[in-house]
């Protein structure tokens, strides 16, 4: 009989009539001239006007527009959901009526608790004897506001609240904990808001002022502040030239008039919606991805989808249906191959069974410390007013401040201050700052007390760079723009606020805007397209070098430790995670959770996290809930170390390793990097699921055995030692990937920030553009030998050696004439070696001997495949350990020159003899370039190249530079070759050197 009871309990509350449900976003139908009778008239005097006050009004159900002459007013408001019955309803003549409609597909909510403050009017639910059906419930109402657990004897556990409600609708209730539904509402994907026809000399009143900014920097900050109705710009030299209106009410013939060189320019928002409270101050988005569950174990009741063959298409699918909680792939014969899962619910393990031939991937937030920050806190802010006698609760008197002036700075100065109250009473303080960004989103009626909230926005001061995914490999669903070239392109997307990266076709000259920051990591083919995401640091960031491609060590530890005192802080936010272990870990990674809840029930588990940091010291008792506060020990990293890691060999790896809880390869390499006693994290695949390992003993790291299926990262700082510079430009055409676009445009700027930079490892000059050239760091060692053709881009690769103070030294000692490399012979290799790109193992000889940091090379073979691995430390090649089917090859000098005190310049007439077409000398290296010129050019810039071959292939062109002296007698037959051998016409006279010391040497890629 109970079970019969809940049902009839669930079928009865699924048929309320739908009311707006809490800041979700509205849109509006075509209008009828049938109209609802009882509709509240407004002082709006425009359709826009009235509509945006029906919009923010989340009682407001339609607005109607009124143009007979003789009624009160132009604008009406229906609240009432009987007007819309039958009976309520007449044709009317010039009246239009608009009926608002609510989606809340693109919104997620979370739960802010409340304790022993409780609203007023919520609806017992007796049938609902647990918490976590009490919540499922509040979950499925589209009407429910909240939910209130009662724990007096003798009242229901369970109540809904259905109504919408302020602070001054409760009141304090002891043994009853209230859960707020707070929604997060994003822009719709196809919002584009733009701007009407400008009305010059003829504006309206009441425009806010904004010193200092451009026109260009004003229409941004229009764009990017849902509060701006327009923006205004004022040509009159004694005057500030932007000024922003936020008052659509002013809109209307009476509040408009003449002034000379002013225009203003009206935001068109018809196919937007906002968000009806106040904006998130800050949030972090990070990319979906997914987890895969045990092989043959599905979950229960997935929609088929016949259209869908392919893995990619069918994750594609559930990636862009916000719905889709996971896919699955079946290759039983005569099945649909993907199948979607649209309750999460069916995901939990009692719901899950045995399908054979079906693998399941279920759809994970992953938050890595690269992820992408949509909002960014410390960019320049401006402030924009609540409602006159509008202030939000739970403010801060500050004593000190005593003018409005003062306050404002204030606020400015302290990062944890949201916004800032002027209070006008007599005997009040007049300062208030508000730290609670949950207080934000209630207002109460306060008289005589302004409140101005902070905005960030990242149109002035900032620093907005590039990076450049690998060509061909870009997003989907990007948006065409108008520009035509690289250089427009980029700057159409900096000044575009949500514009997350743009996409530059080669072929057709194309420029497309990435608009949605979710699908900015979900790649497909699309040739002749390069995709370059957008990266923006501003404010006190900008003085990091890099903060997207490496990842700083602190030197504070962050881990957690079970709260002291009796119960647990409140105000803490209900997360989506139900695994202690993704709850820890989701904590250790979110720089603003200061700890995380775990709360168990007899079926489930919950994740809480506290954000604020104040509330930490404010307990209540929770029984079944246990509180862990992220606390920071010291370590051993140095805090100016950019963390990396170097890979070993496949199942060979350090004893003694610690086993982690985390369970994704990201989340195991941030929180090692994070974690200053972490010296190497290890990733084992040998089950069904990863399993993460800490080595955290330095003494076991060279202590290795073998262990099929699990590979080790040791983690190493790759700064590189400051040189004295100078440069050598050998090759162009071809770059590494993800470099790190900079603001320099002109080469000398490039290569001098990229000397006075420790972190830069190369520079690229790229002059495709017809404006100026473009300067690129490369910033990740990692990245440094993965390389791309990039036509019309040439890379420098910084290199430290020896070198002498004179300016007219180009190196202290020539270079070793004849390398030669000898081998302990097979099974043998030294410890802490860097994979490399290449797969061939004379290129990996030769890349090694050009190398100056390369001490030796190892040739791993697998299979039929090569592997090649540098290794750059000398104090390395004496610990060696066991790794079949490796040779390692020890560089040496076979014939070494004596160093010398004085130096010869570069020649300044280098001439090249040729013996004839057909004959060549042996060892040659074959290089990049396809052009003959640039192949001589080339040659002549590199000290090292003694000659160069040109081989004609058909129509093409194939450059070899030749750089050993001693092969150059050593010729043979090669038809289609001619050999230029390099000699200098005009030699300089020998100058004397002395001191040594660093520089750095650039050498092209």
């Amino acid at each position: 009989m109970r079970h019969l009871q809940t049902y009839f309990l669930v079928f009865l509350v699924s048929h309320i009539p739908h009311v707006h449900s809490q800041n979700c976003p509205s849109s509006f139908d075509q209008g009828s001239t049938t109209i609802s009778k009882g509709a509240t008239s407004t002082n709006d005097a425009t359709k826009v006007a009235c509509e945006a006050t029906c919009r923010k009004d989340t009682t407001c159900l339609s607005y109607q527009i009124d143009s007979n002459s003789d009624r009160a007013a132009y604008c009406w408001l229906q609240r009432n959901t009987s007007a819309f019955d039958t009976s309520n309803l007449y044709l009317a003549n010039n009246i239009v009526e608009y009926k608002k409609s609510v989606d809340c597909s693109t919104c997620t909510f979370t739960y802010v608790q409340q304790i022993g403050i409780t609203s007023l009017g919520a609806q017992s639910y007796p049938a609902l004897t647990t918490e976590n059906q009490c919540k499922e419930n509040c979950n499925s109402l589209p009407t429910c506001y909240s939910y209130q657990i009662n724990s007096n004897f003798g009242n229901p556990l369970c109540w809904i609240q259905q109504k919408q409600f302020t602070s001054s609708d409760t009141y304090s209730q002891p043994g009853v904990t209230e859960y707020k539904k707070t929604y997060s509402c994003l822009l719709k994907s196809d919002c584009d808001p733009t701007f009407n026809a400008p009305v010059p000399t003829n504006v309206s009143i009441g425009a806010v002022s904004k010193q200092g900014l451009s026109e260009i920097e004003c229409r941004a900050l229009c764009l990017n502040d849902y509060n701006c109705a327009s923006y205004q710009i004022d040509l009159n030299s004694n005057s500030p030239l932007c000024w922003i209106q936020y008052d659509i009410t002013k809109f209307s013939g009476s509040n408009f008039y003449l002034r000379a060189q002013v225009t203003e320019y009206f935001k068109n928002t018809t196919y937007c919606y906002f968000p009806t409270e106040a904006p998130v101050i800050s949030t972090t988005s990070c990319p979906l991805g997914f987890s895969e569950k045990p092989y043959a174990n599905a979950s229960l009741l997935a929609t088929p989808n016949a259209t869908l063959n392919t893995n990619a298409s069918c994750r594609q699918a559930c990636l862009q249906d916000t719905k889709c909680a996971s896919y699955q792939i079946n290759t039983a014969p005569g099945e649909a191959f993907c199948w979607l899962q649209f309750d999460e619910k069916n995901l939990e393990a009692a719901n899950t069974y045995t399908r054979p031939n079906v693998v399941e991937f279920v759809k994970v937030s992953i938050c890595t410390t690269t992820a992408q920050t949509t909002t960014i806190t410390r960019c320049p802010l401006f402030y924009t007013k609540y409602p006159d006698n509008q202030a939000s609760y739970g403010a801060q008197a500050q004593a000190s401040l005593i003018t409005s002036q003062s306050c404002a700075d204030g606020c400015t100065a302290d990062p944890t201050c949201l916004s800032y109250q002027i209070s006008t009473k007599p005997g009040d303080f007049l300062c208030y700052f508000q730290k609670n960004s949950n207080n934000l989103l209630v207002q109460y009626q306060n008289d005589r007390v302004a409140e101005y909230y902070k905005n960030f926005t990242c149109i002035t001061d900032c620093d907005y760079y590039y990076t450049a995914k690998t060509p061909n490999a870009a997003s989907a669903n990007a948006v065409r723009q108008a520009q035509t070239s690289l250089t427009t392109c980029q700057s159409a997307c900096t000044i575009t606020p949500n514009c997350y990266a743009f996409q530059f076709n080669d072929l057709d000259k194309s420029c497309w805007f990435q608009l949605d920051a979710s699908k900015v990591n979900d790649n497909y083919n699309n040739p002749s397209v390069t995709e370059y995401v957008r990266r923006v640091v501003c404010g006190a960031d900008r003085t990091s070098t890099s903060t997207v491609a490496t990842t700083t060590a602190t030197q504070c530890e962050k881990t957690f430790e079970i709260s002291n005192g009796v119960g647990v802080s409140i105000g803490a936010e209900i997360q989506s995670t139900s695994s202690p272990e993704a709850c820890k870990a989701g904590c250790l990674l979110l720089t603003n959770c200061y700890s995380y809840q775990i709360e168990t029930t007899s079926t489930s588990i919950f994740c809480w996290y506290q954000k604020n940091n104040d509330s930490l010291q404010n307990k209540y008792t929770r029984t079944n809930v246990i509180e862990y506060t992220k606390v920071c020990k010291s370590t051993t990293i140095a805090s100016n170390c950019t963390v990396d890691y170097s890979a070993g060999s496949p199942a060979s790896v350090s004893i003694n390793a610690q086993r982690q809880t985390y369970t994704t390869v990201d989340l195991c390499k941030a929180a090692c990097t994070l974690d200053g006693s972490c010296l190497s994290y290890q990733i084992d695949t040998s089950s069904s699921s990863l399993i993460c390992w800490f080595q955290k003993t330095a003494a076991e790291l060279n202590n290795k055995y073998t262990r099929p299926n699990v590979t080790e990262y040791t983690k190493f700082c790759s700064n590189v030692v400051p040189c004295v510079p100078t440069y050598v430009v050998n090759t162009t055409g071809f770059a590494s990937i993800n470099a790190l676009q900079q603001s320099q445009t002109n080469a000398v700027d490039c290569r001098n920030a990229c000397s006075s930079d420790a972190t830069c490892l190369s520079y690229q000059i790229e002059t495709t553009s017809t404006i100026a050239i473009i300067c690129w760091f490369q910033k990740s060692s990692s990245e440094l030998s993965r390389i791309y053709s990039r036509p019309g881009v040439t890379e420098y690769t910084k290199i430290c050696q020896t070198s002498t103070s004179s300016v007219t030294t180009t190196t202290v000692s020539p270079p070793c004439s004849s390398t030669e490399y000898n081998t302990t012979g097979s099974g043998l290799a030294s410890i802490g070696a860097v994979q490399q790109q290449t797969t061939d193992a004379t290129v990996c000889r030769a890349q090694c001997t050009l190398d100056a940091t390369c001490v030796s090379y190892q040739i791993e073979t697998s299979g039929t495949s090569i592997i090649c691995w540098f290794q750059r430390s000398s104090a390395n090649l004496q610990n060696r350990y066991s790794r079949p089917n490796v040779i390692e090859y020890i560089k040496y000098c076979a014939n070494p020159t004596t160093s010398v005190s004085t130096i010869s310049p570069p020649c300044s007439s280098t001439e090249y003899n040729t013996t004839g077409s057909g004959l060549a000398s042996i060892g040659a290296v074959q290089q990049q370039t396809t052009d003959a010129t640039v192949c001589r050019a080339q040659c002549t810039l590199d000290a090292t190249c003694v000659s160069y071959q040109i081989e004609t292939s058909g129509t093409s062109i194939i450059c070899w530079f030749q750089r050993s002296s001693a092969n150059l007698q050593n010729r043979y037959s090669r038809p289609n070759v001619i050999e230029y051998i390099k000699y200098c016409a005009n030699p300089t006279t020998s100058v004397s050197t002395s001191t040594s010391q660093l520089r750095i040497i650039f050498r092209a890629k």
